[in-house]
C-alpha cells in the first residue's frame, strides 16, 4: 500500500492511497483525507490491514484500512500534538507515539 498527500493548492491538501495486489497489480485510488490534510504516516500488517495517521494542524486523525473492506474513518484522535510516528506489528497491533502539551504520548491500537 502506497499513501502520500497531494498539495493541490492553498488548504487544499488531500490525502489518496492505492494498494498493490500481487495478481492484479495496482489497484483503484481511494481518498483517505478530503479535509486540509499534511504528513501521511501508514503502516501495513501481515494481512494488508493498515492504519493511517494524518495531521490536520494541529489535530491528529487516524483511518484503518480493512483489507477487503477499504479505509474506515477520519476519525479525530488527539488534538494538539506534534512530533508523531506510528508502527505495527504482523499482528496488526499499531503503536502511535506522539508530542502533546510538551509531554510524550502513546496510544496502542489493537
Amino acid at each position: 500500500m502506497l499513501i502520500w498527500a497531494d498539495w493541490g493548492g492553498v488548504r487544499d491538501h488531500k490525502i489518496y492511497s492505492k494498494r498493490y495486489n500481487l495478481n492484479s497489480g495496482w489497484g483503484e485510488l481511494d481518498i483517505v483525507s478530503a479535509t486540509d490534510s499534511g504528513r501521511p504516516y501508514l503502516s501495513v500488517d501481515y494481512f494488508g490491514n493498515a492504519i493511517a495517521i494524518t495531521q490536520t494542524y494541529p489535530d491528529i486523525f487516524v483511518n484503518r484500512y480493512i483489507a477487503d473492506q477499504g479505509w474506515i474513518g477520519p476519525v479525530s484522535l488527539v488534538e494538539e500534538a506534534t512530533a508523531m510516528d506510528l508502527v505495527m506489528a504482523q499482528n496488526g497491533t499499531a503503536i502511535l507515539g506522539f508530542e502533546s502539551s510538551g509531554a510524550q504520548q502513546v496510544i496502542h491500537f489493537e
